[in-house]
């Protein structure tokens, strides 16, 4: 069923592009005017029949319909069989739906028209009714992927084995495949898909060029740049089917918008190195706030000296002179480490806890002993002290000596430790002496009684010595005298006679 006259008189009277809803994407490349709504929404690479008439705009001059045609048009959508915007607009519509579509000319014909019925750069009109819709089964996006690759995979072994034809098969039924309607896909998905048919596209336009088909090259050549127009690869085999074809002028400015481009992603590559460079020197620069300066140039004493005049040293004075000295405040949580920070008080901490523990946890106000400190600290790599007073509870002050007393405890403790060592020292020493004392009366017992023996046998040898030694004394004497003749016989007789 196709516009009645009546009705085809209603929309031309009725055509105003700004009545018109621009379809999104197309930034008001297609307009759709609804005039009856459908039921059923078209879904893509769907098979739809319409009714159609077709105009050209201005003048409505009509150039095709589906009367002229004497029956319906049916048409599966994604397969390039309609103009671009008409298309686009078929998707957006519904079971059922009359429109009116508009049609800029860079989505009709372009600049190229339609023979002599359209002439280039010529806008349309379309009046559309949709009559029947039937749902394709379509294969999911990832199996077609897998298809895709696992075509692409075949082709490229062909493609090594000098087998040409069939590799240009096999890369058709990617390229086929990866022309269908992409609706719904994920943007990992459809980066996956641009990049199969990019290589794809440009796989088909190396085979034609090595088959010598220099025209079909060209046209893959041209849907590559249609993904990657920055592609120079594709550029110098443009030029390369230029030459061929022995279309040098061509070739040579097809080279030259290659340098042109290759200059602009160089420049663009060096922009952005030296955007990343200056950014990097960015990311180093640490912004200072008040903050920042304090923690930097705060000094727990502050005098002249330490006064240089700059920015930093103002803000860190004009602090330091709202700060009240007469009583500290300190942190004793790690006291049992010996370590305690301290700082003044604030205006805020003197009228609210003037008599209140000066520890920042400690909110006891009764029994409070004032302490002076000998505040040891390291600022600026410098060791510093200074003689500060703070008011402290029983607990706190405890904590405060908590390592004099600890270390109190441990030297008394080494003290009595050192005590009891000498102790045994001495009585093992006095034991030593006493060993050695008896051992020096027990020798001299022994040679007492070696003594007292020697002696026992000496007595015997004197008491018996006269007797043995009378007759060697006589013996000697004898010896001694020489006695003459006379005297020895006169002697002899003597003995007799007596």
């Amino acid at each position: 069923m196709h516009f009645n006259q009546k009705h085809d008189k209603t929309l031309k009277e009725n055509l105003t592009t700004n009545e018109f809803i621009s379809i999104p994407g197309t930034l008001d490349g297609v307009k759709k005017k609804i005039f009856i709504e459908g039921t059923k929404e078209i879904k893509s690479n769907s098979k739809v029949t319409i009714e159609y008439a077709a105009f050209t705009l201005p003048g409505l001059k009509k150039f095709d319909s589906s009367a002229s045609r004497r029956s319906p048009f049916t048409v599966q959508l994604g397969k390039d069989s309609l103009i671009k915007g008409l298309e686009i607009a078929i998707n957006t519509m519904k079971l059922g739906q009359k429109a009116q579509v508009f049609v800029r000319s860079d989505y009709g014909y372009g600049e190229k028209g339609l023979f002599q019925q359209v002439p280039p750069n010529t806008d349309l009109r379309f009046d559309v009714e949709v009559n029947l819709v039937e749902l394709p089964v379509v294969p999911s996006l990832d199996d077609r992927l897998q298809l895709i690759k696992k075509e692409k995979k075949a082709g490229n072994i062909n493609f090594k084995n000098s087998d040409f034809e069939s590799a240009i098969k096999n890369y058709l039924e990617c390229f086929e495949v990866s022309s269908l309607s992409a609706w719904g896909a994920t943007p990992d998905q459809l980066q996956d898909l641009n990049s199969l048919r990019l290589s794809i596209c440009s796989n088909l336009a190396l085979t034609y060029f090595n088959l010598n088909k220099f025209e079909e090259s060209l046209l893959y050549c041209e849907e590559v740049r249609k993904i990657d127009q920055w592609n120079l690869k594709t550029l110098f085999r443009i030029s390369r089917n230029y030459s061929m074809l022995h279309k040098f002028d061509e070739a040579l400015s097809i080279l030259f918008v290659g340098l042109e481009i290759h200059s602009k992603m160089m420049s663009s590559y060096l922009s952005l190195e030296k955007l990343k460079e200056i950014e990097d020197q960015k990311s180093k620069i640490k912004y200072k706030n008040d903050l920042d300066i304090l923690k930097e140039h705060h000094l727990f004493i502050r005098d002249e000296e330490s006064e240089d005049g700059s920015w930093e040293s103002r803000v860190s004075k004009k602090y330091y002179d709202k700060l009240f000295k007469e009583y500290c405040v300190a942190n004793l949580a790690l006291y049992k480490e010996g370590k305690i920070a301290m700082r003044w008080r604030v205006e805020k901490e003197v009228i609210s806890g003037q008599f209140i523990c000066g520890n920042v946890s400690c909110i006891e106000n009764t029994k409070l002993k004032t302490w002076e400190v000998n505040f040891g600290y390291i600022e600026n790599n410098e060791k510093k002290n200074a003689l500060v007073k703070l008011r402290l509870c029983e607990d706190c002050s405890f904590k405060l000596n908590y390592r004099k007393i600890k270390d109190g405890k441990k030297a008394l403790k080494e003290i009595k430790k050192n005590e009891k060592k000498k102790r045994k020292k001495e009585v093992k020493l006095e034991e030593e002496s006493d060993l050695l004392e008896n051992e020096n009366e027990s020798k001299k017992v022994k040679t007492r009684e070696n003594e007292e023996k020697s002696d026992t046998s000496t007595d015997f040898l004197n008491t018996i010595q006269p007797e043995e030694n009378m007759w060697l004394n006589k013996n000697n004497e004898k010896n001694l005298e020489e006695k003459t003749f006379n005297e020895e016989l006169d002697d002899f007789f003597n003995e007799i006679f007596d």
